[in-house]
């Protein structure tokens, strides 16, 4: 059995309960009418799809993870949930890059 595919699926069920995170935001920013609406909605979308494609393309997949599988899965949620976590404020700034708009929240 590859490795992939069930890390695929326990990812795709992660990226979902994280856009459900990212509408208390989008939910914010509605009652505070701050203008990032539109951004904080496509993001939110972006993640909930994902996920869910994700998630459905590996329904089929018999999932049985190992230690070592588990160690990989925490470390690629700790290293792309920021990138799916900024892609709302690079669609409300524009001239942001990618870049600084994942390191942008670690600054201090």
């Amino acid at each position: 059995m590859t490795l992939i595919w069930p890390l695929t699926h326990i990812f795709g069920i992660v990226l979902m309960g994280f856009s459900g995170l990212m509408s208390t935001a989008l939910a914010v920013s509605f009652l505070a009418e701050d203008g990032a609406t539109a951004a904080f909605l496509n993001g939110t979308l972006a993640t909930f799809t994902l996920g869910l494609l994700m998630f459905g393309s590996t329904m089929h997949v018999k999932k049985e993870v190992r230690a070592r599988a588990g160690f990989l899965l925490v470390a690629l949620t700790w290293s792309l949930l920021p990138a799916f976590g900024a892609i709302p404020l690079v669609l409300q700034l524009p001239g942001l890059s990618f870049t600084d708009a994942t390191s942008r929240p670690c600054r201090a």
